[in-house]
């Protein structure tokens, strides 16, 4: 993530009970990128290092079955 752009701070969610940690802030910075600019998943940049934006809407899809953003205050 570059420093001074708006997704340079990081929001740590806490996910309970999910097993699969790997990856979750690179996936969060990456659902947040594509929700701020109206980008389609597909075309999350991979050299931005969030990761597939298959991957990063699999975690959003996660996260909101989990009800985590409904517990978030931004």
């Amino acid at each position: 993530m570059p420093t001074g752009t708006p997704f340079s701070w990081t929001i740590k969610i806490q996910v309970s009970p999910v097993s699969k940690t790997r990856g979750q802030d690179p996936c969060l910075q990456g659902i947040l990128f594509v929700l701020r600019t109206g980008i389609q998943w597909e075309w999350l940049p991979q050299e931005l290092g969030f990761g597939s934006g298959m991957t990063c809407w699999r975690w959003l899809r996660e996260w909101d079955e989990a009800g985590v953003w409904g517990r978030l205050r931004l």
